[in-house]
């Protein structure tokens, strides 16, 4: 196993073409699959064996989650492409030998990547460390120190130093 994928739920079954491509491998009839895990800790006993015998381990919340989505932190302040980020963190786990959790397991890393980055630049260019509390309506917003920031240079007018021609 190279590539370490997703491990199918209990009652997914694999595409047809990927079937017959292991069945043809393990040199067994193409529909075997019917017959296999008719009991139901047959799936999950194998799924243990193959992970004891490569050294891979399952995703599990507490103990990935979190370290999955900081692993994204600096790529995510370069893009926000979430197929950039998913193949990342998919490469990510591989290389540390982890199953892939489910899909909609790797969209919510992903956006919670590209949210922390979004703020972290909010941050850098206003000078707020914390996007909920921007400066009020009106007023410039100051980075710390009181210096004005990069976004309130960006947005302030531009001084007129000469003077214009009078029009005849």
């Amino acid at each position: 196993m190279r590539y370490p994928g997703i491990a199918l739920a209990a009652d997914a079954e694999p595409d047809a073409p990927l079937l017959r491509m292991v069945a043809e491998q393990l040199k067994l009839p193409g529909d075997i699959w019917n017959d296999y895990g008719q009991r139901t800790e047959t799936r999950r006993e194998h799924l243990l064996e193959l992970q004891s015998a490569y050294g891979f381990q399952s995703f599990t919340t507490p103990s990935h989650y979190r370290a999955a989505m900081h692993s994204l932190d600096d790529l995510a302040w370069q893009t926000d492409k979430g197929i950039v980020l998913a193949r990342e963190l998919a490469d990510g786990l591989r290389r540390k030998s982890v199953l892939l959790p489910a899909v909609g397991v790797m969209e919510r890393i992903c956006s919670e990547a590209i949210t922390r980055a979004n703020r972290r630049i909010h941050a850098a260019l206003t000078g707020h460390p914390d996007k909920r509390s921007p400066a009020a309506p009106g007023r410039t917003p100051q980075a710390q120190g009181g210096q004005q920031s990069d976004l309130a240079g960006v947005a302030a007018p531009i001084a007129c130093k000469t003077e214009l021609a009078p029009h005849a």
